[in-house]
């Protein structure tokens, strides 16, 4: 490719005339974007990104629910546990 000498820049000007011709008929034979269909695509992508952070954070909660009873139930079964071995000590048996 033929480069301009102050800036070494490529230069249209000094191209083969074949090739500046071959260019111009790549630019002008690529098709057109659709952009309507782009959009189309963004919002359906948009979509389904909100339903899978809906259904992660349904998720998520479910979990934290879950870690929360379990939770809960260690911590009255250790009271209760408590509560056996007090008893235990009472009656002179050692655990």
């Amino acid at each position: 490719m033929a480069y301009s000498t102050r800036y070494g820049k490529p230069n249209m000007t000094n191209l083969p005339s074949d090739l500046g011709i071959a260019i111009f008929k790549e630019i002008l034979e690529t098709p057109k974007l659709d952009y309507l269909k782009l959009q189309e695509d963004t919002a359906r992508l948009e979509r389904e990104m909100i339903e899978i952070r809906k259904s992660e954070n349904a998720k998520l909660a479910e979990d934290r629910a879950w870690l929360s009873q379990r939770l809960e139930e260690k911590a009255r079964l250790a009271e209760e546990n408590a509560d056996l071995r007090r008893q235990l000590k009472e009656m002179g048996i050692d655990a």
